[in-house]
């Protein structure tokens, strides 16, 4: 049996190691973020910080961007294909990210719409 140690938290503004039992957390609604297991948890990033003051910046940051549901799907999709890394059927990928056909779709021309405003603003 392998024994994990939990690792430290790190506040998010100034990347100070937060002592244990101290700093402020908070969740915030994300539509970049897919949780890595529990899918009832997709669309709420929980924020770490090692004052008051550096969590109202994280949440300030996050109040501005919007919440889009492509993007939510778009993580959802990401999450099931870092388990299929030579792929999987469309089939497979609905039932697994929870998607329909319809929002599989919507999610790959917003990805796509994202990839062509990137690579026109350039690096």
């Amino acid at each position: 049996m392998t024994t994990y140690e939990a690792q430290p938290e790190i506040c998010e503004v100034c990347r100070q190691t937060i002592t244990p039992g101290q700093g402020v957390r908070a969740n915030i609604r994300d539509s970049s973020f897919a949780h890595p297991v529990d899918h009832h948890r997709d669309g709420m990033r929980r924020l770490h910080a090692c004052t008051p003051d550096h969590l109202l910046e994280l949440q300030q940051g996050y109040r501005g961007r919007p919440f889009t549901d492509e993007e939510l799907w778009a993580a959802k999709i990401e999450r099931v294909m870092m388990r299929y890394p030579q792929g999987t059927s469309l089939e497979n990928l609905a039932i697994e990210s929870g998607l329909s056909l319809f929002q599989l779709e919507a999610a790959s021309r917003w990805r796509l719409r994202r990839s062509e405003a990137v690579s026109a603003t350039g690096p």
